[in-house]
Formats: structure tokens, sequence, C-alpha cells
């Protein structure tokens, strides 16, 4: 660069009124709404701090109804005195439900009783049920007794051991399977890994069908196959993972079927590895599982706490449910050791709210429990202040119309301790909420993940801003440390400002051969269009440190990224199809007129399918999609996607379990969307009503790649009757209207370019700065990116003040280099409304 270049940004007093500019941007002004508004719809406001629990509990409320429960107490007692009575005449409650049910009593003589508060004194409250508060109980506000620490806990103890020669323990016949959640003095114990690979973890060779996958010789011997031996199986993408039994091992072939899981029958399984036997107990914390026997064999990671409580299993999957309540306070309380829920059950976090409005869930600390908090239909509450941290999947979930929430400064750490896709913060069907100051640290995938998977399930108008997501994506892939997906061809007119994103993921010299995809800081997968993002900071990416996937009307602007990963760059633009674009293409199924009639049309149409039997309405049909002008022309590459078939009521999807994919040159896969080769996705079905006294309406949603301007032809089948024939067009990528300007972008590790394209569109970029500290980099081809990355002579490299710091590394302080060059002070306005047509409008 020369010093024209940069004279634009900088100069003493520039820089100083910049410097304030920065220190405003990171104030949170109670009463004025942020500088980085981007034209957001939503009607929220900056909410007014909840008063601090502590200021709260410095003396007992002087007004209203005050109720004490106590693990002294007793139910039958009046709870209101704060500690039994000498004579033990009367004294604090026992339980919170009776506490709520004597509010119930008091409001049936006094409906319009408002304040009444719950004091919990200090110690261990166990909650196999929840307590479940209802409209009836608007109001209450439950925190803790001055000075004193309630915990509520959803597990039951065991404490009957015998020890062995190795130092292993194991228990008495326990009642059931603990799964994978066993914890000793507050500590998460693990289920023992067979050893012998990095993290126990596997490839399977082959893909198989549903619940089966292939194993190399000696991965799985039959010293292995103690009863109720656990699995813990990754997709092939290394997106998600479940965790379930296996049933059978076929040694010979060298397959294992595997149990399904609450989530469905299990497919795609790219790797494994085998838990929970307990001859592989060997270190601290682990533990193994026999089915049998119904024991659990340990080496405990706490001794002591072992010897003094044994092991804590979870039972209970809440502790305390808001259902259709209003205005209540859960405040100050610690809740502890609930079970990670199935995925079909609605209350499973240790707060639940459902339909529930104007809330504050503040300053509680939630350790070792399945979910923290979950929101489902639930508005306008506030979740401030709370430390979660080592949860089974979520930290905390808004779901199903669950809009304009504050989720304010909480602090979530180690979340998605066993379903690692869970995002810390994770929104789908939620709108106009507002995720603002929250440490996000050391999670598995996403920091905060907004999805939508259909047009049904909207995220529209959410903000989330000022937030510090460090450590993230550290063991699942395909992911971003705040990432949006969506697919519902919406504006989402949403907002993504001012956070400040660290070590996005894994760096490629430490992932295995099981971990094949990398993370970028913030991901705008599937379709994800209309949003703003502004002035966050961005390092330590492995992949990029913002990845757009198809999305349209996104401004990305003023932020700063440092590429301090090998070969990460600033933008993956990806294109994706959309859906709206898709090919509809309508057939009919024709009833044979005689069954000799339609044998003789199967036989002439035998290169199709195989001949198939008359139409009987016990007969097993044959339906076949075949994909028959797969080519490679100059680069371009014909394939076939198929989104489903209709077929009068019954829908066909390409991955169902019932669907084969087969390929003209022999192999035989799992149904699957895409078909890139020659050959026909496959189903045999005896549940396909077809009518024999008329026609029977099928559509094709279907689309396809071109090459040579030809698309994907296929023809349509049934037990051997061609019903039809099509070809799926190209659909539009999608990715118009964005726009990428004025961002500062920093190449501290070696790598190629500062933009990565496939099929990405060409957004509008410009006036961004580059400055390669590596003389390595070079710029994506012109018009895509602009053509003069800056050259800062070391010695005007200086230091700003601010959030915007960054540390090189001590190899770079070394040549002389210091943290940032001074051009990254500049006034951000990103309370400008786009320029780009359809964004944040």
């Amino acid at each position: 660069m020369t010093m024209k270049r940069c004279s634009r940004l900088i100069s003493a007093a520039l820089v100083a009124a910049e410097m304030l500019v920065f220190a405003a941007h990171v104030a949170y002004a109670a009463n004025a709404e942020p500088d980085c508004g981007g034209g957001e719809t939503a009607e929220l406001k900056t909410p007014n701090p909840s008063p601090s629990i502590s200021a709260l509990s410095d003396g007992l409320a002087v007004s209203g109804h005050r109720y004490f429960i106590s693990t002294s107490g007793n139910d039958r007692w009046s709870g209101r005195l704060a500690k039994p009575a000498a004579d033990g005449s009367d004294g604090p409650f026992a339980t919170l439900e009776r506490a709520r049910d004597a509010v119930r009593r008091l409001r049936e003589n006094q409906p319009q009783t408002k304040d009444v508060v719950f004091y919990l004194r200090g110690g261990r409250y166990p909650l196999i049920e929840p307590v479940v508060f209802t409209a009836e109980d608007f109001g209450i506000q439950v925190m803790p007794f001055p000075g004193e620490q309630p915990e509520l806990s959803g597990s039951v103890s065991e404490t009957h051991w015998k020890q062995d020669t190795h130092g292993r323990f194991t228990s008495s016949a326990l009642a059931a399977d603990p799964g994978g959640e066993v914890f000793v003095g507050g500590m998460r114990q693990t289920l023992a890994v067979k050893p012998g690979a990095t993290g126990g973890w596997r490839s399977t060779t082959s893909p198989l069908s549903v619940n089966r996958f292939s194993f190399r010789d000696a991965e799985i011997d039959p010293n292995d196959r103690t009863p109720g031996l656990k699995v813990e199986l990754f997709d092939n993408t290394g997106a998600f993972n479940v965790r379930t039994r296996i049933t059978n091992v076929d040694l010979i072939s060298h397959v294992a079927t595997v149990a399904p899981t609450d989530h469905g029958p299990v497919s795609n399984i790219g790797s494994f590895r085998l838990v929970g036997n307990p001859r592989w107990v060997d270190g601290k914390g682990d533990f193994g599982w026999d089915d049998r026997a119904h024991s659990v064999t340990l080496i405990p990671s706490d001794p002591a706490a072992f010897a003094r409580d044994g092991i804590q299993i979870p039972v209970a999957h809440s502790l305390i449910i808001l259902r259709g309540t209003y205005n209540i306070t859960i405040a100050g309380l610690k809740l502890e050791e609930t079970a990670t829920a199935p995925a079909d059950k609605l209350e499973s976090a240790a707060i639940v709210l459902e339909n529930a409005s104007g809330n504050t869930i503040s300053e509680n600390s939630f350790e070792n429990v399945g979910q923290a908090i979950r929101l489902t239909g639930s508005s306008g509450n506030f979740i401030e202040h709370n430390v979660i941290s080592d949860t089974g999947s979520a930290g905390i979930e808004l779901q199903d119309g669950s809009n304009k929430n504050s989720i304010f400064k909480n602090t979530l750490k180690r979340t998605g301790r066993v379903e690692k896709s869970s995002a810390a913060i994770y929104l789908h069907g939620a709108s106009e909420n507002r995720i603002s100051y929250n440490l996000v640290t050391d999670v598995p995938r996403h920091g905060i993940g907004i999805d939508n998977w259909d047009r049904v399930t909207i995220n529209l108008s959410n903000i989330v801003e000022f937030n510090k997501i460090w450590n993230t994506n550290q063991e699942t892939y395909d992911t971003g440390a705040i990432e949006m997906l969506g697919r519902s061809d919406k504006n989402t007119k949403s907002i993504i400002r001012y956070n400040d994103i660290r070590n996005a993921g894994v760096p490629s010299s430490a992932r295995n051969a099981n971990q094949n995809s990398a993370a970028s800081g913030i991901y705008l997968d599937d379709l994800t269009s209309g949003v703003l993002v502004c002035a966050n900071r961005i390092s330590g990416a492995p992949l990029a440190a913002i990845q757009i996937h198809g999305g349209a009307g996104i401004v990305v602007r003023d932020n700063l990224a440092v590429l301090d990963r090998p070969d990460s760059v600033f933008m993956f633009l990806q294109g994706a199809h959309r859906a709206s674009a898709r090919d509809r293409i309508n057939f009919a199924w024709s009833p044979p007129p005689s069954a000799y009639e339609q044998n003789a049309v199967a036989s002439q149409v035998g290169q199709i399918g195989l001949p198939a039997p008359p139409v009987s309405r016990n007969t097993v049909h044959r339906v076949e999609l075949r994909f028959d002008n797969d080519a490679v022309i100059n680069g371009e590459d014909r394939d076939l996607f198929l989104g489903k078939i209709q077929i009068g009521t019954r829908s066909l999807a390409p991955n169902d379990s019932t669907a084969r994919y087969v390929t003209d040159d022999g192999r035989s896969f799992p149904g699957q969307e895409s078909l890139p080769w020659n050959g026909a996705l496959i189903w045999n079905l005896s549940d396909l009503n077809l009518d024999d006294a008329r026609e029977t309406p099928i559509s094709v949603i279907a689309w396809g790649t071109s090459a040579a301007g030809v698309g994907a032809h296929f023809t349509l089948s049934i037990d051997g009757k061609r019903v039809g024939e099509a070809t799926a067009h190209s659909m539009s990528d999608g990715m118009t209207g964005n726009m990428i300007t004025r961002n500062i972008v920093y190449a501290t590790a070696p790598g190629r370019l500062y933009f990565t394209v496939q099929q990405g569109g060409a957004p509008l970029i410009s006036t961004n700065d580059y400055v390669d500290l590596t003389a390595t980099r070079r710029m994506a081809a012109a018009p895509r990116a602009d053509a003069n990355p800056i050259d800062i002579a070391p010695e005007l490299i200086a230091l700003p003040d601010g959030d915007f710091y960054l540390s090189l590394s001590a190899e770079h302080k070394a040549a002389g280099i210091s943290d940032l060059p001074i051009c990254t002070a500049r006034v951000v306005q990103c309370s400008e409304r786009s320029a780009i047509n359809g964004a944040l409008q």
C-alpha cells in the first residue's frame, strides 16, 4: 500500500474520534438502541436489566406475602417461618409444590394478591417430577434465602459398591441402564471407549442401509459383545452424532446392526466408536454398563466424593415448568443433574416455558443438566445473567413461536456433551428475539444457531449482537460459530453485529480422518437471505471467516477478519438450489385394462425395470425413477436431484428406508437425494395404493444440473410400466443482491485466496482493505474482489484501543509487527439502511 490509500483512515484526531465511536458501540445503553440497526422491523427495545438477585436478597421482602422452603421443613407447617419453631409446632415448608398450593388457596379468597416471594433455604432438593406453575401462579418470585444456595436436583444416588483389585467399583443391581449420564461429586463421568484409535473413532468402510454399518476385521471382536453394548455414531458429514445399542454383529461379513434411536432410523453412518463395555474402564471418570447384571463399573473421578455420596444418576428431565404463566421470576437457584431427554419429549429442560410470557429467569446456575432452558410458544420473556455449563444438549432453546424474548448476558460453556449437534443458544421457529452480550465458549458445534428446515419453521427479525463466541465447532463439522439455516425462501430481516468470534473450529492439523469438513466464523447456510453482517471481529476460522451458501440480499460490511489458519479465506461463496425453482412434473398412473395387457406392456419396457406381476391390492409394487444421461461436458457435470415423488396421497422421499439407489455399473447405495450417475432409485412397496378403477395422479419434484445446455433426463415406471419421462432443469443458485464492502481482512497465515467462489453469483465487492502479513496470498480474480491489497511497512504498524484488539503470533511480533495496523480505526455506521433490494428493507 501507499500512505495515500491509508490516509483516508488515519490522522491523530480522527483515530481518537473513531476510538470513541468504538467505545460507544460496546456501551450498552439502557435507554437507546445500538447504532447498528440496519433497518430492522422488530419492535424490540434494549431491555432494562432485571434487578440483581443479590440486591433482592440482601434483606427479606417487607411487603407482600413470604413463604419459606427448607430441607428441614414440613409441608404440614404454615411456611411462614424461616426455620422450625423450637417446639416443632410450625416452620417452613419442605417442598416448592406446597408453597405454590398455599398461594393458590390464598388467592381463592384474595384473587388480586400479587406480591409473593418464595425463599428457598440452602441445601439439596431432589425432584423426581417437575414443579409446574400455571397462569393462576402469576407474580411469584422464587429465590434463595439471603446468603444461602439452594440446589434443585433431578438425580438419585447409588451408594452400594464392591471394589476389585484394579481399583474399579461395581454397583449392586440397578433398576435400569443409566444411559450415558452418571455424575460423581458434580462431575460428568464418561462412557469407556474401546481403545486403539484416536478417541476410539473408526471410519465405516462403505455405505449400507439404515441401522447398519460396516467395519474392518478386529474393529469389533467377540469379546466386545457384552449385553447392552453401546455405539456412538457420526453421520458421514461429521455434523451430528447419536448413541444407540448394537443389536447384532456379523463377524463374517463385518456388518453391525444397531437399534433405531429416538430420532428414528440411523442412516448415512460415517464413523463409529464402541462405548460402555466394563472391560474398557481403565481411567479416572470412566464407567461401563453390563445389561445382564444391571450393574455399573467405574473408576470415580473424585474418590472422596464417591466415598461420601456414591454416584448420581439423573431420572428427571425437567425441574420447573412455567405453563401459560406470566410475571414469574426464577432467580438465584442452582439446578443440576437432569437427564438428556428423547428428541420427541417437549418438556426436556431444567426450566421449561410453555406458552408463557413476561417471565424472568435470572442469575441461576445450571450444571450437568440435559438442557438448561427451553421456550416453546413463549414470548416477551427475559433470560438473563444465567451461568450454564456441561449440558447434555443445547443450553438455551427457543422454538415454535417464541418471539420478542431477551437472551442477555448469559454464560454458556461446554454444552452439547451428549448431543453434539446442539447449538449453545438455539432458535427454530422464533422471531424478533434479541441475543446480546452472552459469552459462549468451548462447545462442540454452533455457539448460536438459528435454523429453519422448511417453510413452516420460520425465523424473522432476530438480532445477534455483542456476543463473545470463543472455541466453537470443536467436535462437529460443516458448521459455524454463528449459523443460520434458511430453507423457507424468506427475507429473514436479521442482523448479526458487533460479535467477537475466536477459534471457530479445529485446525486442520488437529483433525483426524473422521473429521472431514472445516468450520466458518459466520455461516449463512442453505439459502439464508436478508441478513446484515456488520462490525463483527472474526479469527481462528479454519474454512472461512464468513460463509454464504445460496443466500440473497446479504450485506457484509465493516467486519474485521484475521485469516490466521492455513488456507482459510475471508468469504466462501457457494451456490445452492432454491426450493421455489424446483420442477414439478405431473404424471398419472393408468390402471391396465387387464392383467394380460399389463404383462405385455411390462415386457416391452423391460429395459426400464424388471417385468412385474399383474397389479393386485396385495402385491409388492416396484417404483423406479431412472436417470439416464449423466455426462461431464466442458467441466459441466450433469446430475439429477429428487425432492420427492407424490403418488396419490403417498409421498416417497429419496432417502426413505425402503429406497435403494442402484447404478448401471452395479453399485448399490441407500436412497439419496442426488443421483450423480446413471442408474435408478427403486422403492419396493407393499402399501402403495393404486386405484384400479381410475387414474392415480403422480407428481415428481426434481431438479438437475445442466451440461452443454441439456438438463437431467429421467423416466418413471411402476411395476415395469413406463409412467412418463421428463427433463429436470437447473435452478438458479439464488445468490443475487449480495454486497461485501468496507471490511478489513488480515492474512497472518499462508493461503492462496481471500475469496472462494463455487457457483456463487457475483456479489458487489468494493472498498475492502486486505493486509497481507505473509506475502503468500493473492486476490481472487476480478471482478469478484478489490484488486489492491494493502502493503503496510512494519514501522507504520500501531496498536489501537477498543474491542477490536487482536494479538498476532510471537513470530510476527519478533519480526517487528505489532498487533494491528492503525488503519483499523474507522467509524462504523451500521445503522444505514441497505441499498440492496430486498435486504433489511
